[in-house]
C-alpha cells in the first residue's frame, strides 16, 4: 500500500468533463487560496451563489426602508423665486459681448448667499419676527446652510429656494433675500455704472477741450511756416540761407587767418627775442605761450569754440550740417598752426639764434606801419562778418524751433485724438449698457411661492430603500464569501492542490430516481446518460491505476454531510458493475444510512449485525437489479457496532470480502464530525474525497484532507459533484449509438 502524502494534481479536462491523471507532487505548506484577501470578484461570485435569497431579502428590506423613511418624514414645504440676471454686455463695436458664464454664475450665487446680503435681509422687521428665524441660534449661519441658490432653470435665471415646515415664513424669507439681492447687488451694479458713465463723460469733455487748444496752436504755427503748398519754397529758402551762412563763415575764417599772420609779423618786427641757452623745456614753452602771436591763436580758437557751442544749441543734429563740420576743421587747423609755431620758436631759442636779423630803422618802421594798416583794415571786416554770421544763425534757429514745435504738436495731437476716441467708445458702451439695464428694471420673474416638497420626500425614501437594498446584498455577499465555498473544480485542484479524479454534473429534480428505474421521459434519460458517462470516466481512471498498485477496497467520504459521498460511492459501484467487475457496495455510515433508499431495500440487517457477530456476511449481502453488484446495508447501528469498527472484527470483515469481490466500495461517515470514517479508512487501499460545488467549504475540505493524510492513507483524489455540466453537451451525448 502506498502511504505517501497525497499528490498534487493539475490536469486539463477531457471531453466528458473529468480531469485526467497527472503526475504526483509532494504536498507542502498551507494553500494560498485559504488566505487569499477579499476581492470584488470573490464577493460577486459569492453573491451569485445566493442571488435569489439576496434579491428577495434586499427587495423586502428596501421596501421597508423606503416606507419607513416616507412615513417618518414630516410634511415640508419649498418656497421659490426666480430672478433674471443678464450675463452679457453690449459693445457698440463688437455687439453683444459675452463673459465667462461659469464664473458669472458662481459669482452671483456667492453674492446671493453672502453675509452682506443675508444680514441686510435679516434687518427686515418682518423677517426678524418669524418663528423660523427666532428659533435659530445663528440665523445667518442657518440661511447660509439652508438657502439654495443655483441656475438650475436656465443659464440667466437665478433660483432662490428654502425648504422648511412653515410655508408662510419661507415665502417671507425668500422675498426678503431676493429683494435685498436685487437692491444691493443688481441695482448697485447699475448705480456704479451710472457713476462711471458720468466720470468718463466729464473726462471726455475735458480731453476734447484740450484737443481743440492743441489744434488751434498747430494751426497758428503752420500759418507762420506757410501752408503745405509752400513747403517746397520754404525748404528752398532754407537751403539758400544755409549756403549764405556757409559763405560768410568761410570768408570770416579766411579774414581771421590773415589777421593772425599779420599780428605775428608785427610782433616779430617790433622786437627781438633773446636766446635762452641753458633753459629747460618747460621754461621755453612758458616763454613761447606768453608771446602775443600765441595769445592771438588761443583767442581765435576760443572764439570759434564758442560759435561751435551755439551751433549745437540752435540746430538739431548739427553733426549732419556742413557748417558745423567746417568749424571743427578750422579749430583743428588753428590748433595745429599754434603747435607748429610754438615748436619752431622753442627750437630757435635752444639753438641760441636770434629770431630777427638786424635791419635799418627806417625799413623796420615802414614795415610795421604797413602791417598795422592792413590789420586796421581787416579788423572791421572781420567784426562785420561775425555779426552777419550771428544774425543768420539766429534766423535759422527761429525757423528750426518752429518746425520742431510743429512736429511735437502733431505727435501730441495724435496721442490726444487716440485717447479721446477710446474715451468716446467707453462712454458710448456704458450708455448702451445703462439703457439695456433700464429695460430690465424688474428682474424678478416669479414672486416667491410655497408648495409641498414631495420630491425631496420621495428622494429621501428612495435613497433609504436603495441603501438598505444595497446593504442587504453586500451583507449576504460578505457572509457567503466568508464561508469560502468551492465554486469550481479549479478551487480544489489548483487552490487546494488536491488531485481531481472526476466531476459529476448536478441532476435536476425531474431526472433523479432509484437505481434500476426506467427513465420516465427523454430528458430524464439524457441526464442519466450524462451522469453515467462522468462516473465511467472515474472508473476508467481507477481501473488504469489498478495495473500498477493495489486498489481493491475504496472508501468514499467527505468533509461534512451533504456533499454527495453516498451518490459518488453508489454511482462508482454501479459503473464498475456495468463494466463486468464483481463489486460490493457497503454502507459504512451507521449513523445516517441512506444507500438503502437509493436501491429500494430494507436495512434491518447489515454491517452493524456483522460486527456484533449476530450474522455472517452471506446473510447480510443482498443482490441488486444491476448485474455483478451486491449490497451490504448499514443495519441497525449502535455504539457497540461503531466501536467494533476499530477492532479485529472489522479487519476480518475486510479480509473476507476481499476474497469474494474484485472491488469493494465503502460509503463512510464524514471525516470531521465523527471518527468513524478514519477507522474505516485505515483498512482501505485508497480514499476518494467527495466535494459538492457551491456547498463544500474550502477550509473544511482541506482539514478533512489533512486528517486522512495523517493516517497514512492513500487519497486517490477528489470527486466534485454538482458541476454545471457545460462540458456535457447535449449534441455530443445524442450522437451515442447513431
Amino acid at each position: 500500500m502506498d502511504s505517501s502524502p497525497n499528490p498534487h494534481h493539475k490536469s486539463p479536462r477531457d471531453a466528458s468533463g473529468v480531469l485526467t491523471h497527472a503526475p504526483q507532487k509532494k504536498h507542502s505548506g498551507r494553500p494560498d487560496i485559504l488566505s487569499t484577501p477579499m476581492s470584488a470578484v470573490g464577493l460577486l461570485v459569492a453573491l451569485g451563489r445566493r442571488w435569489k435569497l439576496a434579491l428577495t431579502l434586499g427587495i423586502l428590506a428596501g421596501a421597508l426602508g423606503a416606507g419607513g423613511a416616507w412615513f417618518s418624514q414630516k410634511e415640508r414645504f419649498r418656497a421659490r423665486t426666480l430672478i433674471h440676471v443678464e450675463s452679457t454686455r453690449r459693445n457698440p463695436i463688437t455687439g453683444v459681448e459675452r463673459i465667462d458664464l461659469n464664473s458669472f454664475q458662481r459669482n452671483q450665487v456667492a453674492y446671493a448667499k453672502s453675509r452682506y446680503v443675508l444680514n441686510a435681509a435679516l434687518r427686515n422687521p418682518k423677517v426678524n419676527a418669524l418663528e423660523t428665524i427666532k428659533s435659530q441660534e445663528d440665523p445667518v449661519l442657518f440661511l447660509e446652510n439652508q438657502l439654495q441658490v443655483d441656475f438650475g432653470v436656465a443659464p440667466e435665471i437665478l433660483r432662490i429656494q428654502l425648504v422648511g415646515p412653515r410655508p408662510t415664513d419661507l415665502v417671507t424669507i425668500v422675498e426678503s433675500v431676493s429683494k435685498t439681492y436685487i437692491d444691493e447687488i443688481v441695482s448697485k451694479e447699475r448705480n456704479a455704472r451710472n457713476k462711471l458713465f458720468e466720470r468718463q463723460k466729464a473726462q471726455l469733455e475735458k480731453q476734447d477741450e484740450k484737443l481743440d487748444g492743441k489744434r488751434k496752436l498747430l494751426r497758428n504755427l503752420s500759418e507762420d511756416l506757410g501752408t503745405a503748398k509752400k513747403a517746397q519754397i520754404i525748404q528752398a529758402m532754407q537751403d539758400l540761407k544755409w549756403k549764405e551762412l556757409d559763405s560768410l563763415q568761410t570768408e570770416k575764417i579766411q579774414t581771421e587767418s590773415k589777421l593772425l599772420r599779420l599780428r605775428m609779423e608785427l610782433s616779430i618786427e617790433q622786437g627781438r627775442i633773446p636766446a635762452a641757452a641753458g633753459a629747460t623745456d618747460q621754461q621755453l614753452e612758458k616763454i613761447a605761450n606768453e608771446q602775443p602771436a600765441v595769445r592771438d591763436f588761443d583767442a581765435h580758437i576760443a572764439q570759434h569754440e564758442v560759435t561751435l557751442g551755439k551751433f549745437r544749441q540752435r540746430v538739431d543734429q548739427p553733426e549732419n550740417e556742413p557748417q558745423f563740420k567746417r568749424l571743427q576743421q578750422v579749430i583743428a587747423t588753428l590748433k595745429a598752426q599754434r603747435d607748429e609755431w610754438t615748436k619752431s620758436f622753442v627750437d630757435r631759442m635752444k639753438s641760441g639764434e636770434k629770431t630777427l636779423v638786424p635791419a635799418p630803422p627806417d625799413q623796420v618802421a615802414a614795415t610795421q606801419q604797413s602791417i598795422a594798416h592792413q590789420i586796421a583794415v581787416l579788423e572791421p571786416i572781420n567784426k562785420w562778418l561775425g555779426e552777419q554770421v550771428e544774425v543768420r544763425l539766429n534766423g535759422l534757429e527761429v525757423v528750426n524751433k518752429r518746425r520742431s514745435d510743429v512736429e511735437w504738436l502733431k505727435e501730441e495731437l495724435a496721442v490726444s485724438e487716440d485717447l479721446v476716441k477710446r474715451l468716446r467708445v467707453q462712454v458710448e458702451t456704458l450708455e448702451m449698457e445703462i439703457a439695456a439695464m433700464a429695460t430690465n428694471s424688474q428682474p424678478t420673474m416669479e414672486e416667491a411661492v410655497s408648495f409641498l416638497d414631495s420630491d425631496n420626500r420621495l428622494r429621501t425614501a428612495g435613497m433609504a430603500g436603495a441603501g438598505l437594498f444595497g446593504l442587504v446584498l453586500g451583507l449576504i455577499s460578505l457572509l457567503e464569501y466568508r464561508t469560502r465555498k468551492v465554486t469550481s473544480v479549479d478551487d480544489v485542484s489548483q487552490g487546494l492542490n488536491i488531485r481531481i479524479v472526476g466531476a459529476i454534473p448536478s441532476l435536476p429534480g425531474s431526472a433523479r430516481g432509484g437505481y434500476g428505474d426506467k427513465p420516465k421521459n427523454q430528458s430524464q434519460g439524457e441526464w442519466r446518460r450524462r451522469m453515467a458517462e462522468s462516473v465511467d470516466a472515474i472508473r476508467t481512471l481507477l481501473l488504469a491505476s489498478t495495473r500498477s498498485e493495489r486498489l481493491q477496497v475504496l472508501a468514499v467520504t467527505s468533509a461534512v454531510s451533504g456533499e454527495g459521498k453516498t451518490m459518488t460511492s453508489s454511482q462508482l459501484a454501479v459503473s464498475l458493475a456495468r463494466a463486468g467487475r464483481k463489486t460490493l457496495l457497503v454502507d459504512g455510515d451507521m449513523r445516517r444510512p441512506s444507500i438503502q433508499r437509493l436501491f429500494g431495500v430494507e436495512h434491518d440487517i447489515g454491517l452493524a449485525e456483522i460486527l456484533r457477530g449476530e450474522i455472517d456476511i452471506a446473510s447480510a449481502t443482498r443482490n441488486t437489479q444491476i448485474p455483478h453488484l451486491s449490497l451490504i446495508c448499514s443495519g441497525v447501528g449502535d455504539d457497540i457496532a461503531i466501536a467494533e469498527m476499530s477492532s479485529y472484527r472489522f479487519e476480518d470483515f475486510i479480509e473476507e470480502i476481499r476474497s469474494l469481490y474484485e472491488f469493494i466500495i465503502i460509503d463512510t461517515t464524514p471525516v470531521l464530525p465523527v471518527p468513524d470514517s478514519q477507522m474505516v479508512c485505515q483498512h482501505c487501499d485508497a480514499v476518494i474525497l467527495a466535494v459538492l460545488r457551491n456547498h463544500s467549504r474550502l477550509p473544511l475540505v482541506y482539514a478533512a484532507y489533512e486528517r486522512i493524510v495523517m493516517l497514512g492513507r492513500r487519497i486517490l483524489g477528489a470527486v466534485v459533484n454538482g458541476e454545471n455540466g457545460s462540458a456535457y453537451t447535449r449534441s455530443y451525448v445524442q450522437t451515442v449509438g447513431k
